[in-house]
């Protein structure tokens, strides 16, 4: 695959890069172990320019997974320690779509996601194949909205190690809502990068950005960093 065109790749045959992928999402899936994290979240409200996001507030949560389960624990808001009820959300694993989940829909057959190989391209010094895809609305699972919810067709991008499939980064963007939706485009990118957890490397997230703009053009987004992967252990403390 030397050339920039487009290949679209049928079902009959899959693309070995795409197969690769898909079985190390799933495998790493199987083999992730218990782990804590520590989740830094910036909120932020704009008109979707460069330079024109205005800070709300930043929050600060240690996450845990541990049994299939994702647990968040509020630590600070504003650089302030919080009192109180302290637990966040309990959610099974990747529901807010930063662990697995995401992975795991964008390779899920019930989802048919159609990919076409585009080129190699080069993120923070490694040499990596993009495929972007596409999600049909009557396959898609990524559910937008506050107190309505919708779930539009979608389209990304998906990069990855030629050799071992490993994926650095894939994103999902949208402007396939209703008319009389509130939400008028939204859009998804979740950067991998290696930790340390129990003394074996994983490709772990180390940032997401959520951005979603309404029909009068004001937007909300959440820039989200992950750092201190630890093993989760017995001696680990949760909030019940």
């Amino acid at each position: 695959m030397t050339s920039a065109l487009f290949v679209f790749l049928a079902l009959a045959a899959p693309d070995p890069g795409i197969e690769k992928s898909r079985a190390y999402a799933f495998e790493w899936l199987k083999q992730l172990p218990d782990f804590l994290c520590d989740q830094s979240a910036q909120r932020m409200k704009g008109t979707g320019s460069r330079d024109d996001w205005h800070l709300v507030d930043t929050i600060d949560t240690e996450v845990s997974y541990s049994g299939g389960k994702e647990r968040y624990r509020l630590l600070r808001r504003n650089g302030s320690p919080v009192t109180g009820d302290k637990m966040v959300g309990t959610r099974s694993m990747g529901s807010s779509g930063e662990f697995a989940t995401a992975l795991r829909y964008l390779f899920s057959p019930d989802v048919s996601a159609g990919f076409r190989y585009k080129r190699m391209e080069k993120i923070r010094k490694l040499r990596l194949v993009r495929f972007d895809y596409e999600v049909k609305r009557e396959n898609s699972h990524w559910s937008i909205g506050i107190q309505s919810m919708y779930s539009p067709g979608y389209a990304g991008s998906v990069w990855v190690e030629e050799e071992t499939g490993r994926i650095h980064r894939l994103t999902m963007e949208t402007r396939d809502f209703p008319k009389d939706f509130p939400v008028r485009s939204s859009f998804f990118q979740l950067d991998y990068q290696e930790a340390v957890i129990g003394g074996q490397p994983f490709l772990m997230p180390s940032r997401s950005v959520l951005q979603a703009c309404d029909r009068m053009g004001l937007c909300d987004r959440k820039e989200i960093t992950f750092t201190n992967y630890r093993k989760f252990t017995a001696e680990s403390q949760l909030v019940p």
